[in-house]
């Protein structure tokens, strides 16, 4: 629950799903002002969880999960920790 927390506070979700194609970490890093290490960390732990999905190495796009990320819902359940 504290990467869904952690990605929605960093924008991660809305960047991916707003996003014309897959996202590169690099341009997540740079997007979300996020330290690239870290976030690489981080995005392993939710693709593992099927948070977002890995298109290509370190390349990123939306899962259905992700979208329900960007919406008011997901975000106030989020709120809560």
């Amino acid at each position: 629950m504290l990467l869904l927390k952690i990605g929605t506070d960093l924008g991660v979700f809305d960047k991916i799903v707003h996003s014309t194609g897959p996202v590169s970490l690099s341009k997540l890093a740079s997007r979300t002002n996020a330290d690239g290490t870290l976030l690489a960390r981080i995005m392993r732990g939710l693709v593992s969880m099927g948070a977002v999905d890995e298109a290509d190495t370190e390349v990123y796009s939306p899962t259905k999960v992700t979208r329900a990320f960007t919406g008011l819902k997901g975000v106030s359940g989020l709120d809560l920790l």
